[in-house]
């Protein structure tokens, strides 16, 4: 019969195997959009940084990278058309493009092992100011996991080039993020964005 530790290591392996699969699944998904590919697992990994500044526990820095990592699942609901546009997106494409925080709630909800994600999922777009979508909630109503997602999605987003603008510089995209702390961004999250970005400059500078 197995030993407890044992047991506990064939789940972790179980649990990390798992995780790879997703972060695969996500950097497919990645190709559709706009954004660099391998935008979900930079913005899993700078998440993570936060998370252990704020001295979340193994168990919630594992959360907070599954709920990273899927963020933008949603958008495997949204036309490929419109994800990979190259300019201005039209308000009807906006408006559909605004509906895959609720299409990966319901597709993480459906996963027995993943269902406490999915109200984080669903509010990665909300803003702190309560002006983001889809339920305008406000502050600390928005999940932690969610408001430190919005910040490492946001300087990923700056850092990445676009077919209608290259991308900004580590130090620009810092006082952007700078600028909307505590409308579109907690201020909190983006305080500690900033310390960990400057004390790691080596990991951003690429």
């Amino acid at each position: 019969m197995a030993t407890l530790a044992e047991l506990a290591n064939s789940y972790s392996r179980l649990l990390d195997q798992y995780v790879a699969t997703i972060e695969a699944l996500m950097r497919a998904l990645d190709e559709r959009d706009i954004i660099t590919s391998g935008h979900s697992s930079r913005v899993a990994n700078m998440s993570c940084s936060v998370g252990q500044s704020m001295d979340f526990t193994d168990r919630e820095i594992q959360d907070l990278r599954l709920t990273a990592l899927l963020h933008d699942v949603g958008k495997v609901g949204i036309s490929e058309n419109i994800l990979g546009k190259p300019g201005r997106l039209t308000d009807q494409e906006y408006f559909l493009v605004k509906k895959h925080p609720e299409i990966g709630e319901k597709i993480v909800a459906k996963v027995e092992l993943l269902q406490p994600l999915a109200v984080s999922i669903r509010q990665c777009h909300e803003r702190f100011d309560g002006k983001g979508y889809p339920d305008g909630i406000v502050g600390t109503e928005i999940d932690l996991k969610a408001r430190i997602i919005a910040v490492a999605d946001t300087f990923d987003f700056l850092r990445s080039d676009l077919s209608f603008r290259r991308a900004l510089s580590v130090d620009d995209s810092l006082r952007e993020i700078s600028k909307v702390a505590g409308t579109q961004l907690d201020p909190h999250v983006v305080k500690l964005f900033v310390d960990n970005v400057n004390g790691n400059r080596a990991l951003y500078n690429n």
